[in-house]
């Protein structure tokens, strides 16, 4: 079992340093009630944001995951809020199976309420809800899209940086399976966002996701020194933020 040294020390940065926060979604058949929540309650969340931010700014990311059979056949995939997005913030991987359809619909921007807000909105809605390919969604690849590559832009230094997942699936990397390969990318993306004091907040029934009595969401969550709740609302995500930036 991989063991993990959680390097909270006073190079982390505080909430009141700013803020960088990337929100994910599994962006599958599932997720409507999940992705609706968030929308109801998006102004409460962004201004806990904004508070825990003090004076200092703030950036927000916004990305969904979703799985598909063909690299052409997901069901946005010809809608205008999609192909209107540049190319560098439209990935489509191809995998052992599947293809696995990682998109930003929002780059980090200092305080972009706005554009977030605007982009979150079409989700479920303008932006038809992802099929999924079957029951592991690559929300895990899309977490290492966000750490290792610029895809929303780089995080900053000197600032708290958090990265708040929402999904009711186990993750399923590129191969569409659930299985050891996805524990150790889950152990190596952990070590990642310790270096890079990247907290992991990861909310809905997919926390509960087992492989041989490990628990992959609960572990990154925990080891990144965030948390992970299986509710998902706009008010479990508020308590989350304000609780990981007071600890």
């Amino acid at each position: 079992m991989a063991t993990f040294t959680l390097n909270i020390n006073s190079e982390i940065a505080t909430c009141d340093s700013g803020m960088d926060v990337v929100f994910i979604f599994d962006y599958t058949g599932s997720m409507s009630s999940q992705i609706e929540a968030v929308k109801t309650g998006v102004i409460d969340i962004i201004s806990t944001i904004t508070s825990q931010s003090g004076t200092n700014d703030y950036r927000l990311g916004l990305v969904i995951a979703d799985e598909t059979t063909s690299e052409t056949n997901a069901t946005y995939a010809n809608n205008v809020e999609y192909t209107s997005l540049p190319t560098s913030q439209r990935i489509i991987n191809a995998g052992t199976l599947n293809y696995q359809w990682i998109t930003a619909m929002e780059v980090m921007s200092i305080n972009n309420e706005t554009t977030f807000t605007t982009q979150l909105n079409k989700l479920n809605d303008t932006l038809e809800l992802g099929n999924g390919a079957s029951g592991p969604e690559p929300t895990d690849l899309a977490l290492s899209k966000v750490i290792e590559t610029s895809l929303v832009n780089n995080f900053r230094s000197g600032v708290a940086k958090y990265i708040i997942i929402i999904t009711d699936a186990s993750p399923g990397g590129d191969n569409d399976a659930f299985n050891q390969l996805d524990i150790d990318e889950l152990a190596r993306l952990t070590q990642i966002c310790i270096t890079n004091s990247i907290k992991i907040i990861v909310l809905g029934a997919g926390v509960n996701s087992t492989f041989n009595s490990i628990y992959p969401w609960k572990d990154i969550a925990t080891n990144s020194g965030g948390s992970w709740n299986v509710s998902y609302d706009a008010t479990t995500i508020q308590t989350e933020i304000t609780n990981n930036c007071s600890s």
